[in-house]
């Protein structure tokens, strides 16, 4: 549990990864400036963040704000993300790691991600407000995201799509839940993709 009267504020170089964790909160935090994704959520389970402000440079790729992968029970609210790629992401890939990055446990195998919660979310991207997939080996089910705010308010034409879900690696994708969502200033509401990669 990372907590404090004020907000910590972080400056990763790269990413803050919970790596199969389970009972964590994560709360109370600003981290800025990464260069990679930033918050990283992998093969865990029973995992709470909230009270976070992400503030990355957008004109940095690959710079996502929370990425989910292959993890269950995870609760995301009152979160503001601006970044230049995806903003919430939910992700099943067939290993650890991602772009080859080279950590020491990034053969272990994944699995599916299931019963995430987004709410309450402001998220301000480039690419994606919030995305399935692209990595989507393993099934993704029951997801809800509700009560969230996806915008672009300074970058022309705006941001790439609200909603983009992608099953690219043969994931069955269901009981995905959005509600409540309000958009301003983003080119495709709403992307839907079932396509075969052959990776």
């Amino acid at each position: 549990r990372w907590k404090t009267g004020a907000p910590n504020i972080l400056r990763p170089m790269y990413t803050f990864w919970v790596r199969g964790a389970q009972n964590i909160t994560i709360e109370n935090l600003i981290i800025e400036d990464s260069l990679d994704w930033t918050l990283d959520i992998d093969y865990s389970e029973k995992v709470t963040v909230h009270d976070i402000v992400i503030n990355n440079n957008r004109h940095v790729a690959n710079s996502d704000g929370i990425d989910v992968m292959s993890s269950k029970d995870v609760t995301v609210s009152h979160v503001f993300i601006s970044t230049a790629d995806d903003g919430l992401c939910i992700k099943a890939p067939l290993f650890q790691g991602h772009n080859n990055l080279n950590i020491k446990d990034s053969a272990i195998p994944m699995g599916p991600a299931k019963n995430i919660i987004f709410k309450d979310c402001t998220v301000c991207s480039v690419m994606n407000a919030f995305k399935i997939g692209t990595e989507t080996y393993f099934d993704i089910e029951n997801i809800t995201v509700e009560n969230c705010n996806f915008i672009m308010p300074d970058i022309f034409p705006g941001g790439v799509s609200g909603i983009s879900i992608e099953s690219a690696d043969g994931s069955k994708i269901k009981n995905v839940n959005i509600q409540n969502i309000h958009m301003n200033n983003i080119v495709c509401p709403i992307f839907i993709c079932l396509n075969r990669r052959n990776k």
